[in-house]
């Protein structure tokens, strides 16, 4: 093909501009037909940025696929398939691991009760996360906050004041 259009180009033809624009499709056609194509998906990861900044500024709230596909202006389905094809963890294995995360912070850090820390972090009763904290952290929101009262202590205590004369 291109000795074809470089012998038409020396051509004083009238239709060796046209010869040349057959070849030029002939040969464009063939390389398409070999050419693999793949999937462009760089928009996904601005996506990706949007879906997770509005996980983390909502997941206190009544937070669902519907809710974030309504303000995000993206198909729920989408998002459901880039969640597990991307993140690699369901949109609700997600959401309550970040709830669980903050709800460990408050455990360690606050005097809140139980049912207001599972409030505050967005579950609408305290079973629910409970069964999810045990989930998570493989025991329950009350026993993780005794053993991380018990631990704080030992780390604030002097080694010299656990010595028995």
């Amino acid at each position: 093909m291109l000795a074809d259009i470089f012998n038409c180009l020396s051509d004083d033809d009238v239709y060796s501009d046209a010869e040349i624009k057959g070849c030029l499709l002939i040969l464009l056609s063939e390389l398409l037909r070999n050419l693999t194509l793949v999937e462009n998906n760089s928009g996904d990861s601005n996506i990706i940025k949007d879906i997770i900044n509005y996980c983390y500024s909502n997941y206190d709230s009544d937070i669902s696929l519907q809710s974030m596909s309504d303000e995000l202006h993206i198909s729920q389905f989408y998002i459901s398939r880039l969640f597990n094809k991307k993140l690699k963890i369901s949109f609700n294995d997600y959401i309550n691991s970040i709830r669980i995360q903050n709800a460990c912070k408050m455990l360690k850090n606050s005097e809140k009760t139980i049912t207001e820390i599972a409030t505050s972090v967005g579950y609408n009763s305290v079973r629910t996360f409970d069964r999810c904290f045990l989930k998570i952290k493989g025991t329950t929101p009350k026993n993780y906050r005794i053993k991380a009262l018990k631990k704080d202590r030992q780390e604030t205590t002097s080694p010299i004041e656990n010595i028995y004369f």
